[in-house]
């Protein structure tokens, strides 16, 4: 799972444009999202917190898939666009609300640490986009 550091995020939202780029995606859909909120306490302050696709273990997604799209590889929780039919049960099923519709293509997307780019030697796009080093990708994965 990605790791956010919230003391480094200054919030530029590189990491979402590169995510955004990397898949071809359409504005709306954000796989990756930083979220912005306003803290009083102990000096008034803006916080910056990542909310991305948790990489479970026992991914509900992948119960939840009657067409099978959802696999564990590498650390992450993997889909297959090809399997995908849109009908939207993966979405219900993850607790965390990290799988979106693409409304253009009819599936299912959702973040997979940019599984197809570690297995080509690269990091993230996310990772590779942040100027203030606030992801990671723990070595476990």
């Amino acid at each position: 799972m990605l790791k956010h550091d919230a003391k480094r995020c200054m919030g530029c939202l590189s990491c979402m444009v590169a995510c955004q780029q990397e898949h071809n995606l359409p504005a709306e859909i954000r796989p990756l999202m930083i979220e912005r909120s306003f803290k009083e306490e102990p000096r008034p302050a803006y916080v910056f917190s990542l909310h991305v696709c948790h990489q479970c273990e026992k991914p509900s997604c992948q119960k939840a898939c009657p067409e099978g799209a959802f696999s564990l590889r590498e650390g992450a929780v993997a889909f297959d666009p090809v399997l995908c039919t849109g009908c939207g049960y993966c979405i219900a099923a993850c607790a965390n609300g990290c799988i979106s519709l693409d409304p253009l293509l009819n599936r299912a997307v959702k973040c997979d640490t940019c599984l197809s780019r570690r297995e080509q030697g690269l990091p993230p796009a996310c990772l590779q986009a942040c100027p203030v080093g606030a992801l990671d990708l723990p070595a476990a994965q």
